[in-house]
């Protein structure tokens, strides 16, 4: 399959007339969308003209408004991608996450008093009392590769995804985040003896964020730890694309 960010990370630059115009589309129809404030119809074709996957019929309104904006616009590959990431969310990620049961709707409100009801497994990770699933992956990787590579971005890029809280997504993430800062960075519990080699910081993202989430998915699920960050690994893409942090109140 093809993904829009193969490009992106690729570094090429991808100047494509709009969709209305000349370009040759795999296409064997196309339907109309009627733009009411300039009294015209465009045209919107089968296929994605950036990255060849069929698009969802009918477009939904989120695909409408990005078609919308991009007529008469020559794409940044920026561009591109967020088209092609919104019509592979609709037609696949969304449909095969609610298969798997992740969930669409999710109460964040109720994520900090959770937290809360939980932190002192989370103290006792920090005092060493208890193991750490990714406190351990992170000092076995620090071993291996010392402090330099550790820290460079290609190493954090490896693994980033292994500390996303799944399908909590971004949104999930600011609300875990914020109530583990409140709980151990302000209350100072969380002190640089404690987190060596991570700062208090890198320890809060890559160790207690994972952790908490795993436990969030726990709850949800009612499964074991080992289990809960199986779905929290699989389900990253699902939380990005339907509870992403953008336009949406907390």
């Amino acid at each position: 399959m093809k993904f829009c960010h193969y490009f992106i990370l690729r570094n090429r630059k991808f100047l494509i007339d709009s969709i209305i115009t000349k370009n040759p589309l795999k296409t064997s129809w196309c339907y109309n969308l009627f733009n009411k404030t300039q009294n015209f119809i465009i045209k919107i074709p089968e296929i994605c003209p950036y990255c060849d996957e069929k698009l969802p019929s009918p477009l939904p309104n989120k695909l409408k408004d990005l078609f919308m904006n991009f007529q008469g616009k020559r794409l940044k590959a920026v561009e591109q991608f967020e088209f092609c990431h919104a019509h592979i969310g609709e037609m696949q990620i969304i449909p095969d996450g609610i298969k798997k049961g992740y969930p669409t709707v999710i109460d964040f409100n109720s994520i900090p008093k959770r937290i809360e009801n939980f932190s002192t497994d989370l103290l006792d990770i920090c005092k060493k009392k208890v193991k750490s699933f990714y406190r351990d992956n992170f000092m076995r990787e620090y071993r291996d590769k010392g402090k330099n590579k550790i820290n460079s971005p290609m190493s954090l890029m490896s693994r980033i995804e292994s500390f996303q809280p799944g399908y909590y997504g971004p949104r999930g993430a600011i609300v875990i985040a914020e109530t583990l800062r409140k709980l151990f960075i302000d209350t100072k519990i969380l002190t640089k003896s404690l987190t060596i080699p991570q700062t208090p910081m890198e320890y809060l993202q890559e160790v207690l964020i994972p952790e908490a989430a795993v436990r969030l998915i726990q709850e949800d699920k009612d499964i074991t730890a080992e289990k809960a960050r199986e779905i929290m690994l699989e389900s990253v893409r699902f939380g990005e694309y339907v509870h992403n942090d953008e336009n949406q109140e907390m």
